[in-house]
């Protein structure tokens, strides 16, 4: 029968009271603080059953690791439980005490009281809502757009609209008044006028009469130009 699944904390605290694996031990019990085997595979005197124990009997535990089916793949094993480590509430990690290089490196972690875990997780929460609080602001706007503009009802049918009609506005226009003397249209002055055009001739015929010029004395004329000049003459006046 397979063994279920335990959490991570019960788990680490098994493995720490059993003393099997190396440097996994208890810094202090009382403080629940701890320390991990954090030794870098790329270092001198690195071995798979000493420095990656802990890594791959997790990745046993979770079932992501079988022996003699997969090839032993201790840097994944190692990312996966740094991954699992970090996501616990109830586990943090006391990075003055921990040492990071050389091959004595180590990771020290403290395992957090009820109250505490309780606390970490309201700071998380409160994060998450303040993050998500900014988002609901442009949500909110957003769904109050949408909402007016669906608020906005229009009939089905468009048959009954009309174009409203638009009156022309009354212009007023002012008279324009074209100043004049009144004396200049009183009746003597009418009267005058309209004398002294009657006075005026019909054509200009009356003006300048018509005047036949004498007869040229020059001894170069003829009796037959003399003759000519008088018909031409005669013509001209019946013409008029």
């Amino acid at each position: 029968m397979p063994q279920a699944r335990m959490r991570m904390r019960p788990w680490l605290e098994m493995q720490i009271n059993s003393n099997k694996i190396p440097g996994l031990l208890w810094v202090s019990k009382e403080e629940q603080v701890f320390q991990i085997p954090w030794k870098h595979a790329a270092k001198h005197g690195w071995e798979l059953e000493k420095d990656a124990c802990l890594f791959k009997n997790w990745a046993i535990h979770t079932g992501r690791y079988k022996e003699g089916e997969i090839q032993p793949d201790p840097k994944t094993w190692k990312a996966n439980f740094r991954c699992a480590m970090n996501s616990l509430p109830d586990i943090e990690e006391v990075k003055d005490k921990s040492i990071s290089k050389g091959s004595s490196a180590v990771r020290v972690y403290r395992m957090l009281p009820t109250s505490a875990k309780s606390q970490k997780k309201e700071k998380k929460t409160k994060a998450s809502k303040v993050k998500n609080g900014r988002k609901s602001v442009e949500d909110t706007k957003v769904e109050e757009t949408v909402e007016a503009t669906n608020s906005i009802l229009l009939p089905d049918d468009h048959r009954g609209y009309s174009r409203p009609s638009y009156q022309p506005e009354e212009m007023e226009v002012e008279s324009s008044s074209i100043p004049f003397d009144s004396d200049e249209l009183s009746t003597c002055g009418l009267s005058s006028t309209l004398a002294d055009w009657r006075q005026l001739p019909d054509s200009t015929n009356d003006m300048y009469p018509f005047q036949v010029s004498p007869l040229t004395s020059c001894s170069d004329a003829t009796d037959e130009d003399d003759e000519k000049l008088t018909i031409f003459y005669q013509k001209l006046v019946k013409l008029m």
